[in-house]
């Protein structure tokens, strides 16, 4: 009876060794694909292939998907996964978005591109042009390729501005068609936006250093801004702590590279 027993027990152990073995060959991933939604960038695709062959292999069923972005995420600047994708058995589809590198910053004659993930992508020694927002912000010591900015106080009032920018309805408001520039430098008390047109916006700041609130300040601006933007090529708009804009035909900054 107990020699039954341990047979019984045997093939049952068995059967699931065989079980285990027949799914992990089965549900073993062999093909990954990856998915750009927003552009055919063939040279970042070509990036995420290259990150995602860590998964050839893996147990379909065991992928850690907030795992598996983080990593990818790091390993590839200027990208968001957005979701990763199981087709059963044994495919896989990482879908991500590209994330365009709106800002650029300079430092000793070179020019850093960043993305709104914060992620410095591109070093050059020319400027991108009218195509991107040149920032300026301070910086601790010399930027490099690769290092997030993400945790700055300037930064995330600068995602905060760009975040109410994109959520506007007027024409035009792509933010390197109207926006030339943005300073945090030049005033503790107030943040200058050159305008491509000449305009000039001051975001003046409740305190120090204090951001509170600057991408609704820079909306009602912009607002202001657009109500007349064929006829203004010159002077100052300055959104306050209050709901007051108020426009000014005195400029009282000036832009310089450095």
């Amino acid at each position: 009876m107990r020699n039954k027993k341990l047979f019984i027990i045997f093939g049952i152990l068995l059967s699931l060794t065989l079980l285990i073995t027949i799914c992990s060959a089965v549900f073993s991933i062999k093909t990954v694909n990856a998915h750009c939604i927003n552009s055919d960038d063939k040279a970042i695709s070509t990036k995420v292939e290259e990150a995602k062959e860590e998964l050839l292999g893996r147990n379909i069923f065991m992928i850690n998907e907030s795992e598996l972005s983080h990593n990818i995420e790091s390993r590839v600047s200027g990208i968001r996964v957005i979701n990763v994708e199981r087709l059963f058995p044994d495919i896989v589809t990482v879908h991500f978005i590209k994330l365009y590198t709106y800002f650029e910053m300079s430092y000793n004659g070179s020019f850093y591109r960043f993305a709104k993930d914060g992620k410095i992508s591109e070093q050059s020694d020319h400027s991108g042009g009218e195509d991107i927002i040149k920032v300026r912000f301070d910086f601790d010591g010399a930027p490099k390729v690769d290092q997030s900015v993400a945790d700055y106080a300037q930064f995330k009032a600068l995602i905060q501005m760009v975040d109410y920018l994109e959520q506007m309805e007027y024409p035009n408001t792509d933010a390197t068609v109207i926006i030339s520039a943005i300073d945090f430098t030049y005033n503790e008390y107030a943040i200058y936006i050159p305008m491509r047109s000449g305009v000039i916006i001051k975001l003046r700041l409740h305190d120090k250093n204090d951001y509170t609130d600057v991408g609704i300040k820079l909306q009602k601006a912009l607002s202001f801004y657009m109500a007349d933007a064929n006829n203004r090529r010159n002077g100052t708009i300055e959104a306050g702590s209050s709901n007051v804009v108020t426009y000014s035909e005195k400029n009282d900054y000036i832009y310089e590279e450095n």
